[in-house]
């Protein structure tokens, strides 16, 4: 099944949530629907998700609102309001480095080599490299 126009769940690669508030998971190569869960207490309507083995509730709706709400059209912005990217006063990185980064590991640079480059942690460096942060560049 082809889901809709997705946009990316923050801090959940291979999510993505539909303008019609519908949750979708990338796993296997296949995209596949997500069930919701109602709670009884408050009413409002959870889906789970996983990152790093680990299995997190979130609203549908913030995970919705993070994702289309217009404040998630500001650039460099993080939709809870948070600067991202150089405009953060303690980036070591900017754009220009992490789209060079990431060029230089396509053709065979490591990740360690990379990060003693940038002056960042390994952890760092791979997170720019793989897309959990620096999203805004392609």
């Amino acid at each position: 099944m082809m889901p809709p126009d997705l946009r990316p769940i923050l801090g959940f690669p291979g999510y993505g949530v539909a303008e019609d508030r519908s949750v979708w998971s990338h796993r296997g190569g296949v995209w596949r629907r997500l069930a919701t869960f109602k709670r009884p207490e408050t009413g409002d309507v959870r889906v789970h998700l996983y990152r790093g083995g680990r299995a997190y509730w979130r609203p549908v709706e913030q995970v919705w609102r993070d994702a289309w709400g217009p404040e998630a059209m500001v650039p460099g912005k993080h939709p809870t309001g948070h600067v991202v990217g150089s405009r953060h006063g303690r980036s070591r990185l900017d754009e220009s480095k992490v789209a060079e980064a990431r060029r230089l590991h396509r053709e065979g640079a490591t990740e360690r080599v990379l990060a003693r480059r940038y002056g960042v942690s390994n952890g760092a460096m791979h997170h720019a490299l793989v897309g959990d942060t620096w999203r805004h560049i392609p």
